[in-house]
């Protein structure tokens, strides 16, 4: 990929509008525009350590004696309950159909009453229906200030800032198939947060909530570790040599008839659990590259009511490390890229290092 080519889809980041199934909050819009034009803003950043956390064991206890305490009325039904390990994940289930999964060392955690949900399933309303955006932040925020207080803190300087919400919805049709009614099972809400007034950005540092339609919280995960000053700084570029560094360290290998950028987002990168971060390495600066590629199959033609018919679409993120001088992190392939062979833009050993991050949408 060029520069020319990605200076043009830089300038083009579609926004996500809202819809049955997503809504953006304003801060996430307002930081994707932010980032498209001057990156992260600040011309230096205090690099940040990751604290460790209270381990598995620990925070599976405090999590099952909060939600069993809780006065949101999480809807435990009584069951008998079993605990496993399994690697670094512990799980803890019940026969009446909620489980707890605590992973790495604490400060991954996911929650789902899917069993009250499935339950609850004739309370099913119309997508015009649906909790809005603004009560769900709401609702959510309320969530986890009482219910999940002690284990998602934010320290001074931080603060807790909506992504997006989220709507798990039944029914519709595809192209010119006659379309079915449509109606919303669960409602989530997505949050980030800021350090200092910068995002972190990354799987790292994120909180969701789901809702059933009656407002019972049914399901919620956090990756929220803690994070302190390193007592270093680090200088941060800005655009001209931030879109060179996205040319150079593209991964989409794809071979792709068109290729969008959906969002940039610039700040604080932090990989997260689920793509096993390096969690000895510091929390520095990136701008993180959201693309999607389209290539049409071969001898299958489109059909003009549903443009992805017979098309393959992959999507890609690119975290492009920002730092002047970029730090050792053994899980981030960008960043060692970068470490090995500098800022250069056409080197083909670059391509064959990077390990990209796809899913097919």
């Amino acid at each position: 990929m060029t520069r020319s080519v990605v200076a043009a889809l830089v300038a083009s980041i579609a926004v996500l509008s809202s819809g049955a199934q997503a809504r953006e909050s304003a801060y996430r819009a307002d930081l994707g525009a932010r980032s498209r034009a001057s990156g992260l803003g600040v011309k230096t950043v205090e690099l940040l350590q990751r604290l460790p956390g209270k381990g598995n064991a620990e925070v599976a206890s405090l999590v099952a004696s909060r939600l069993r305490a809780s006065a949101s009325v999480l809807r435990l039904a009584v069951g008998s309950e079993q605990q496993s390990v399994d690697g670094s994940r512990l799980l803890v289930t019940s026969t009446s159909g909620w489980s707890i999964r605590v992973r790495e060392d604490g400060t991954r955690v996911e929650f789902d009453n899917r069993g009250y949900l499935e339950r609850a399933a004739a309370s099913k309303v119309a997508v015009s229906d649906r909790i809005s955006h603004e009560e769900l932040e709401r609702i959510g925020r309320s969530f986890i200030s009482e219910t999940l207080a002690g284990l998602v803190t934010t320290e001074a300087g931080e603060e807790l800032v909506p992504l997006k919400s989220e709507y798990e919805v039944h029914g519709g049709g595809e192209g010119a198939r006659p379309k079915q009614y449509e109606s919303v099972a669960a409602n989530t809400i997505v949050f980030g947060r800021t350090v200092n007034g910068i995002a972190v950005v990354g799987a790292g540092s994120k909180i969701a909530v789901t809702f059933a339609n009656d407002r019972t919280p049914v399901a919620f995960s956090y990756d929220w570790p803690e994070y302190a000053a390193l007592g270093e700084r680090q200088d941060v570029h800005d655009m001209p040599v931030i879109n060179e560094r996205i040319s150079a360290l593209a991964s989409m290998r794809f071979g792709a008839s068109e290729v969008e950028v959906k969002r940039v987002e610039c700040g604080y990168f932090d990989r997260g659990a689920k793509r096993k971060r390096d969690v000895a390495a510091p929390i520095q600066a990136a701008c993180v590259v959201h693309y999607v590629g389209r290539r049409q199959v071969e001898g299958v033609a489109a059909d003009p009511a549903a443009p992805e018919s017979g098309a393959v679409v992959t999507a890609i993120s690119d975290a492009i490390p920002v730092g002047v001088r970029v730090l050792e992190d053994a899980a981030w392939p960008h960043a060692q890229a970068l470490r090995k062979y500098g800022d250069v833009c056409a080197v083909s050993e670059i391509s064959e290092a990077l390990l990209p991050d796809q899913s097919p949408r």
